[in-house]
């Protein structure tokens, strides 16, 4: 029987229910039955064993992902919640839309390395932004590799119609205003606006949001920290004002929010004296916690999912729960995401990555008990170190 149809036969009270596309698209038997045709499953995010646990990029859904400096947050961030997503809701024919806040990286960079993921992902072949760009001295881009880099390029092009990429830092204030005037080119924005907001000139404050089209919405922040102080506010409280309103956006609009937060470089020194103690047995020294993520004392609690990441390899590690994590090894590839926080599933658990940081491509590891299938791994691992030797800069001699 046809889905669409299961409740003809349903008493009069319930025709409400069958007649479902004519609720409102807020409502929630409408978002029951659209649910029931796969409406609002989860964008993939092309790693099959973290979306086992989160259900892949839900619309509506507040991510917090965490690392080191150079620990490869804007990497894997990039590739789940960017990439993946975009490619998965244009199979699904969703309209998508990234406000994607580059506060660290320019667009210049950030436009080479989504065409090294395109030719990796095209052509199998790593190429750093650094030499697609022209910055390593005798070293630059070959004719034969020109048709390559613009097919890469037009890939790019055709991804950025749905992509705004912000480089000027901006307050909260700024990003959340500008997200409720793209939502309000799809639907009906209701504000209640007090006397003083009237005297002041101000628009009020969002109470409501009536959608008349559908649109999933992904706010990116790259990272928390470099947000730009809101008046009268120290760098923690603007943090945390930007938390607040990815809430209030997740919560009134359905808005995806990935935000970006270092870990808490103060406690870096103490864990890597713990791991040099204790050495190959230093799992439990180097797995992120909640402390790590102190700058803000809001984002760990408003964040629906919190994936903290570490690199073993950071920590000089040769061997992290079975895995070889020398330099002759998966080394400085391999990448621990634990899955610190998730409001609507399993948490404390540990997803091993294989990260290609020149490519942006990321790849699920399998279990270090699968010896024939790692040595695979650790080949890639080893090819993948020579080939990006002849990116090593050439100096000129006298």
């Amino acid at each position: 029987m046809n889905q669409d149809t299961e409740l003809v036969n349903q008493p009069e009270e319930h025709l409400e229910w069958t007649n479902w596309k004519d609720q409102p698209k807020d409502s929630f038997i409408y978002n029951v039955m659209s649910g029931r045709q796969g409406a609002f499953a989860g964008l993939y995010n092309g790693l099959d064993r973290v979306s086992k646990y989160i259900s892949g990029t839900q619309r509506g859904r507040y991510y917090l992902m965490s690392a080191d400096s150079g620990g490869g947050k804007t990497t894997i961030a990039d590739f789940m919640f960017v990439i993946n997503a975009w490619l998965d809701a244009k199979a699904k024919g969703r309209k998508i839309k990234i406000y994607y806040c580059s506060f660290e990286v320019s667009e210049q960079d950030k436009n080479a390395k989504w065409c090294a993921w395109y030719i990796y992902w095209k052509y199998g072949k790593s190429i750093p932004t650094n030499y697609i760009l022209g910055r390593i001295e005798g070293n630059h881009l070959k004719e034969d590799e020109l048709p390559m880099i613009t097919e890469a390029w037009n890939f790019v092009k055709e991804m950025k119609k749905d992509i705004k990429v912000i480089e000027e830092t901006v307050n909260p204030t700024a990003i959340f205003e500008g997200l409720v005037d793209h939502y309000a080119k799809y639907g009906t924005v209701e504000r209640r606006q007090s006397d003083d907001d009237k005297k002041k000139g101000r628009k009020g404050k969002v109470v409501g949001y009536k959608p008349l089209e559908e649109i999933e919405t992904i706010l990116f922040i790259d990272h928390l920290k470099l947000v730009n102080s809101e008046l009268g506010l120290d760098m923690k409280r603007t943090m945390d004002k930007m938390s607040r309103y990815c809430v209030i956006l997740k919560n009134l609009f359905g808005t995806t929010a990935v935000v970006l937060q270092q870990f808490n470089t103060d406690l870096l020194a103490s864990r890597r004296d713990a791991v040099n103690q204790k050495k190959n047995n230093a799992t439990v020294e180097i797995e992120p916690n909640r402390k790590d993520l102190g700058d803000s004392s809001s984002s760990f609690q408003d964040s629906c999912v919190v994936l903290g990441l570490v690199m073993p390899r950071s920590y000089n590690l040769d061997e992290f729960r079975k895995y070889n994590t020398s330099y002759t090894g998966l080394g400085s590839f391999m990448v621990a995401m634990y899955i610190m926080k998730n409001k609507y599933g399993e948490a404390n658990v540990m997803c091993p990555l294989f990260m290609n940081p020149v490519a942006g491509y990321i790849y699920d590891l399998p279990s270090p008990e699968n010896s024939f299938e790692m040595e695979k791994w650790v080949d890639r691992a080893t090819n993948l170190r020579s080939e990006l030797e002849r990116f090593v800069p050439v100096h000129k001699t006298e």
